[in-house]
């Protein structure tokens, strides 16, 4: 692949945000160093370097269609596990050698592995290997045995529905990743990714396992750890396979129904599998929390309140559904309330990013914009690492409170963060819209849309949004979303 032009090179730097260094990072991996166009990286283990190999070579093979043939960008990957030397930030050694070895003998868009890989690998995952026999390769002296990953064979067939028994390896990790997912962090869910897969790599016939992976991906977009065109298209297939598995799985229908609402923007498909979910399981408190969100971004707030106070109901502890409540409270305009149930959410977790970051955002509609930037400086402390979504929050407090300097400040940080992870462009256009540059504003929603931003479908109730509502461009940006009648 040559870097002849700027259309390429915007491409092949739009592929590494959306696909591929979500996917490192997804699996455990480390960027050792670019190699032009090319990348060394280092894993923990070799079974999450194969599987990041093969979501991301799935992933280009998905991106890649429709497109024309001499405009695709595709890829070689070598995987090696052996002896490396590391000096400062450089990996040497004939590991290293070997590997990129593999790389050249890899078809475009294919994986050449080792022997060793193949071995360590062969009973944990499913895909299958063709063995290219053995291959003398430059600078190293004995032949390397090669083989190549069969991307078309995995898990082509929808394995017997199976769900393991309670004190099994396969159900405990189920069960790790659920409480991971709980916690909603981005360690947290990224943990749960990884649980849920050896879930699977276990029993692929696990369609609770299926459906919590669906719901760990979309976490990751909603939250804005991952671009959604990248997490919502990796959960899509765990929903259906699933719903394939078992269709009587409430927890599937609920996750490819907040798929269709907040990835598809497809109102009517959404509330359909919101019902299914909810007709098959009435008792299930998630169903009823994600069904009382999709309520309320379409206008029904009575009812959507309701279904979220069943929620409760049947989860009183639940840290999440506790701050959806809140949550409700401050899209229907009721802040007073909305702030004495955060500070609830608060009393029983502090340090529950999600309560803290609504609680700012009241603070900003009430106006109390020191209090609110304070809660955010608060967050800052306690969050692992920068997360966007809690910059963007803090930027348009600083616009609002019309401190532009600041604010500026932030957007500056976004640019650089954005070149090692996701930024939501949606959140840039909070700052801007803070700051009363409407023309910012709208080019940064319009942006939004392109990343297919699952925020967008708040555009309506959000509050934040006030100062530049009666522009008609904010009315086209509603025509867009096709909200329900």
């Amino acid at each position: 692949m040559g870097l002849d032009d700027s259309g390429t090179l915007a491409a092949l730097k739009a592929h590494r945000r959306e696909l591929i260094d979500p996917k490192i990072a997804e699996h455990d991996g480390r960027i050792v160093k670019g190699t032009g166009d090319g990348l060394l990286l280092e894993f923990s283990s070799v079974v999450d370097a194969v599987r990041c190999a093969v979501d991301v070579q799935r992933g280009m093979a998905e991106r890649n269609e429709g497109v024309a043939p001499d405009k695709r960008l595709e890829f070689r990957i070598g995987i090696n596990v052996g002896d490396i030397i590391i000096d400062g930030d450089d990996m040497f050694g004939d590991g290293v050698n070997v590997a990129a070895r593999l790389e050249a003998l890899a078809d475009p868009g294919g994986i050449c592995v080792s022997r060793a890989v193949r071995d360590q690998v062969l009973d944990k995952l499913s895909f299958t290997f063709e063995d290219l026999g053995a291959q003398q390769v430059k600078n190293i002296a004995r032949p390397v045995e090669v083989y190549r990953v069969d991307l078309g064979r995995a898990e082509t067939q929808t394995p017997t529905a199976r769900t393991p028994a309670a004190g099994s390896e396969a159900y405990q990790a189920y069960q790790r990743g659920r409480y991971l997912w709980s916690q909603r962090s981005e360690a947290g869910l990224l943990g749960a990714v990884k649980e849920l897969r050896s879930a699977l790599d276990l029993e692929p016939g696990f369609a609770l396992a299926h459906a919590a992976l669906a719901d760990a991906y979309t976490t990751l977009g909603y939250l804005g750890h991952l671009p959604p065109v990248a997490s919502f298209p990796l959960a899509r297939p765990h929903a259906l396979r699933a719903l394939e598995i078992d269709s009587s799985l409430a927890d599937a229908h609920a996750a490819l129904a907040y798929i269709r609402f907040y990835f598809d923007w497809d109102w009517r498909g959404a509330e359909e599998e919101f019902r299914n979910a909810l007709a098959l399981a009435p008792n299930n408190p998630v169903s009823h929390q994600w069904y009382a969100a999709y309520l309320l971004a379409a206008g029904r707030s009575s009812e959507a309140l309701a279904e979220v106070q069943t929620a409760q109901r049947l989860d009183p502890l639940s840290l999440a559904i506790n701050t959806d409540i809140g949550f409700h409270y401050y899209y229907s305009g009721r802040y007073a309330e909305a702030e004495q149930q955060l500070k609830s959410v608060l009393v029983m977790k502090s340090d529950f990013l999600l309560a803290r970051l609504w609680l700012g955002r009241t603070y900003v509609a009430l106006g109390r914009l020191d209090e609110a930037i304070a809660e955010f400086g608060q967050m800052e402390t306690q969050a692992r690492g920068e997360w966007p979504v809690l910059l963007a929050a803090r930027g348009q407090a600083y616009g609002f409170a019309r401190r532009d300097s600041e604010a500026e400040a932030v957007l500056r940080r976004m640019d650089d963060l954005s070149r090692s992870r996701f930024v939501t462009s949606y959140g840039r256009a909070l700052v801007y819209a803070g700051m009363n540059r409407k023309d910012d504003a709208f080019a940064w929603l319009d942006k939004a849309f392109d990343e297919r931003s699952h925020w967008l479908v708040w555009l309506r109730p959000d509050p934040r949004w006030n100062n530049i509502r009666d522009d008609p461009r904010f009315d086209a940006l509603i025509e867009r979303l096709r909200y329900p009648a």
